[in-house]
């Protein structure tokens, strides 16, 4: 199975460390596992990470990435009555990132 991580960072964090455990449990047991992070960082701390890290910053100083911000609150808000599904989450991320993942986490 396709595993992705969504994290801001990956500092010298406790969450961090936590996720980077439970992605190489997952990667042991056979699972393709990557962590995304938001921000660049280092992940050296971590030995023996077995997970890939994919750094992807959110430029949000150009023009279409505030046309899709605003595009994303207005669906927000229009599909808030329609009790959005956590796939509309899914399909946001993947499109975003372009990774394909079969859970997003």
């Amino acid at each position: 199975m396709k595993i992705l991580f969504a994290l801001n960072r990956t500092g010298l964090a406790g969450g961090v460390r936590y996720i980077f455990e439970v992605a190489n449990g997952l990667k042991d047991k056979g699972h393709d596992v990557k962590i995304v992070a938001a921000l660049a960082g280092d992940h050296s701390w971590f030995k023996n990470l077995r997970a890939e890290v994919i750094y992807k910053p959110l430029n949000l100083n150009t023009f279409s990435s505030i046309v899709y911000a605003f595009y994303k609150f207005y669906r927000y808000v229009t599909l808030r009555s329609a009790k959005m599904k956590p796939y509309d989450t899914f399909l946001l991320i993947s499109s975003k990132l372009g990774v394909r993942p079969d859970i997003v986490i």
